[in-house]
């Protein structure tokens, strides 16, 4: 280690002789290099580095901010780091500098367009722990659910850095929301009559989402930020919609119904003479929701009554091939089941998960 003083600062920049250190041995010294750049404010410095500490994370950072202001410098800089470090053994995928220096060159690019480079590898990070959380279900039958959504191998990875750990926490969180928002959507509406009406919805919705991670609402409990900037847009959304909240649902609904009708019937089309809408149309009329098929599967009213028209002037053909022949038959029942189900039972429904109560801090 360098014994670091001004005048060997001094000696370096000026070019003066150096007797108690080689050039290769100051030019790899990373809190010697730091203390020239500083001095000089010179980024031509970096260039006297040796490669091993031009391209160490550590030491990418320390330049990235000092020279902040020069985004091309910055940007090419660091992506030549970053292919050295992705390439570079000791730097592998689940080493805390990548992710520190990755989330460093977000913040500063502060464009999606041009940071994707950046973010590529913390996806392949991420990905690596969700493959932890498989491997440790497969291999635990029976405690699956004791893993919640991974974000304990997250926790033991990175927790000695709370902005990582608040980063991949917000993944793990945006992972739960995306697979079960609309479950706590539709809990809030049946618990509550008006929007107003909820109090503390933050500490509601972690109470109903602990369900599915306990370690991660244990941890965003103390740290509340990162949970509010991934809610945010939700609360906002529930907010804006609750007043609209069943049309919504009937909307969703129909349109489930609907691809579901899809898949089906493609295997039927070298058995029927009536396209896709035809058969929407008549077991709408024949289930009691013909003004909502036409509602939701046609672009505007006017397509709806030219197809209804059409629909009336074949009505008897359609009874025919549904009522008569084993084919319709066969294809009618299934698709009462499907659209019933979906509609009218629970093709559609949502878990229901029972909120649990939880610590802020660990105090009750």
């Amino acid at each position: 280690m360098v014994n670091i003083s001004e005048k060997l600062i001094n000696d370096y920049i000026n070019g003066n002789d150096i007797d108690l250190y080689t050039l290769e041995e100051l030019e790899n010294d990373m809190n010697f290099m730091k203390a020239v750049i500083a001095k000089t404010k010179d980024k031509k410095m970096i260039s006297f580095c040796s490669d091993d500490l031009k391209y160490n994370p550590e030491f990418v950072m320390f330049v990235v901010k000092r020279f902040s202001n020069d985004k091309k410098f910055i940007y090419d800089y660091s992506l030549e780091c970053l292919r050295k470090m992705l390439k570079d053994k000791r730097y592998n995928r689940n080493n805390l500098l990548v992710v520190q220096f990755c989330l460093l060159m977000i913040k500063l690019i502060n464009d999606p367009n041009d940071d994707l480079i950046f973010q590529l590898p913390l996806g392949f990070i991420y990905k690596y722990y969700m493959n932890q959380l498989i491997i440790a279900k497969a291999m635990n039958p029976g405690q699956e659910n004791a893993f919640g959504y991974g974000f304990y191998f997250i926790y033991d990875a990175f927790n000695s850095d709370e902005e990582v750990t608040n980063y991949f926490a917000m993944r793990v969180l945006k992972d739960i929301m995306n697979e079960h928002g609309d479950e706590l959507t539709k809990y809030l509406h049946k618990e509550y009559k008006r929007f107003e009406d909820i109090k503390n919805i933050s500490f509601i919705c972690m109470n109903y989402l602990q369900g599915y991670d306990d370690m991660l609402i244990s941890y965003l409990s103390g740290h509340i930020k990162p949970f509010n900037d991934v809610m945010g847009s939700f609360f906002r959304r529930l907010k804006n919609r609750w007043s609209s909240y069943d049309e919504y649902v009937d909307f969703d609904k129909y349109m489930n119904m609907f691809d579901k009708v899809h898949e089906f019937l493609l295997g039927f089309y070298d058995h029927l003479d009536f396209d896709e809408s035809d058969v929407l149309l008549y077991m709408g009329k024949r289930l009691g929701i013909i003004d909502k098929v036409i509602k939701y599967d046609f672009s505007s009213s006017n397509v709806g009554a030219e197809y209804l028209n059409e629909f009336n002037e074949r009505e008897e053909e359609f009874n025919s091939f549904f009522t008569t022949s084993l084919t319709g038959k066969y294809i009618y029942d299934k698709l009462e089941d499907i659209i019933t189900e979906t509609i009218f039972g629970n093709g559609n429904s949502m878990l229901e998960v029972k909120p649990k109560k939880i610590y802020f801090n660990g105090k009750k």
